[in-house]
């Protein structure tokens, strides 16, 4: 028996102007905040979720700025020719009042400060594992703890797949 299967795409961070893969936190996004962008998508890109390697029809690249977390931007159609990128500004009013009706489009082209986020990236560090098949295995992880979007930890550790 031959199993098949596609490769997830990545969410990002941006550590330094440097881009690196990432493992985020679980729930990473609120319950309001994924509803919110996939509903943005099935109306405004429903070919989005067609692409076998983005099973949810967005991915997100999240940056690095100082010692806090902020949510970039959303990339939808990430299969295509053509992906449709949107500042995660664009998305949410970051005013605790604000309600579901009007988060969506605050108009700022602007990373949002990631303040709901508390737990941990994890990002390939060392050196790549010579013959590994796809994703890439390294010889180290990096681990980012985040509490409320605050970097509060960094620690680099062997890979626990190699031991």
């Amino acid at each position: 028996m031959i199993a098949n299967a596609t490769i997830q795409i990545s969410p990002t961070l941006i550590v330094e102007s440097v881009v690196k893969v990432t493992r985020e936190p679980r729930h990473s996004l609120t319950e309001a905040m994924a509803k919110r962008i996939e509903d943005f998508a099935l109306i405004h890109h429903p070919e989005s979720h067609w692409c076998s390697s983005n099973w949810q029809g967005y991915t997100l690249q999240w940056r690095l700025e100082g010692n806090l977390l902020m949510l970039d931007t959303i990339t939808y159609d990430w299969c295509s020719t053509n992906p449709a990128i949107y500042k995660a500004g664009m998305f949410f009013n970051p005013d605790p009042g604000t309600t579901l009706q009007n988060m969506l489009f605050t108009g700022e082209n602007e990373p949002l400060f990631a303040e709901w986020v508390s737990g941990v990236f994890t990002l390939n560090a060392g050196e790549q594992i010579p013959d590994f098949h796809v994703p890439p295995l390294y010889s180290q992880i990096e681990e980012l703890r985040f509490e409320n979007g605050d970097l509060i930890e960094t620690l680099i550790k062997p890979n626990p797949i190699l031991e």
